[in-house]
């Protein structure tokens, strides 16, 4: 009985996720014309899942910031959200593609982006790290840095490949670029998905949304149960 009674109050409490971003957050396409958060649908998807649930979800995206200073303003934008009442439970980070590709060091991005980690779980707000998605332009340089930053974000501030120390489970991770790649994707999907080769379409940020929105419940649910399966983040404590 104690534990039914103690899976239906995780069940109930109310989630408030924020999305933090930039362009890939606000859901830019057609030129500025139309703006598609894949937050809405990651509401969506929550609230399928949890009908009787109360549940927030803000859109904090900017296009063009970025995450590194000087010029990028992602770490106190996120300052500007906690603390919270009610507590944001949950913070969606995706940035880095305007860092790239105006070649600021992928140590520095990753440094502000375990910064803003740190921040969230701090204020007891459970982080899902987006990885960075691919684009058109296919070079040399944009390619190498943006697979390291994914790699260090999934390796070493996700953990889930990391050595076993201990246990974290105030942090995940999401593949958005494996999971909704540019290149690898057949011609027909493209066109659907992807807009002028750097944003998505309306129904690519959908996309987006469902596919984010899936993650987040298997990390809530296992949040609830007290476990840390899948992505969740073992990491080795530097």
């Amino acid at each position: 009985m104690l534990g039914h009674s103690t899976r239906t109050m995780a069940t109930s409490t109310p989630l408030k996720i924020l999305c933090i971003g930039d362009s890939l957050t606000e859901g830019y396409s057609c030129f500025g014309l139309q703006f598609t958060p894949y937050g809405n649908t990651l509401k969506e998807v929550l609230q399928k899942r949890w009908p009787d649930r109360e549940i927030e979800v803000i859109t904090d995206g900017v296009s063009g910031d970025l995450v590194t200073e000087p010029g990028g303003r992602f770490m106190e934008r996120l300052k500007s959200h906690f603390p919270s009442d009610p507590p944001i439970t949950h913070t969606i980070i995706l940035g880095g593609t305007n860092d790239i590709a105006q070649s600021r060091a992928v140590s520095d991005i990753y440094s502000t982006i375990q910064a803003m980690t740190t921040l969230a779980t701090n204020h007891a707000s459970h982080v899902l790290l987006l990885t960075v998605p691919e684009c058109h332009a296919k070079t040399k340089r944009v390619e190498d840095e943006r697979e390291e930053l994914n790699e260090m974000l999934l390796t070493r501030l996700g953990g889930w490949k990391g050595v076993l120390m201990r246990f974290r489970c105030d942090r995940s991770t999401y593949d958005l670029k494996s999971n909704v790649p540019y290149h690898d994707m057949d011609e027909e999907q493209r066109e659907m998905f992807w807009d002028d080769g750097l944003h998505f379409t309306e129904e690519g940020y959908k996309l987006i949304g469902e596919l984010v929105g899936r993650r987040l419940v298997e990390v809530i649910e296992q949040g609830n149960a007290g476990e840390n399966g899948g992505e969740s983040a073992p990491v080795d404590e530097e």
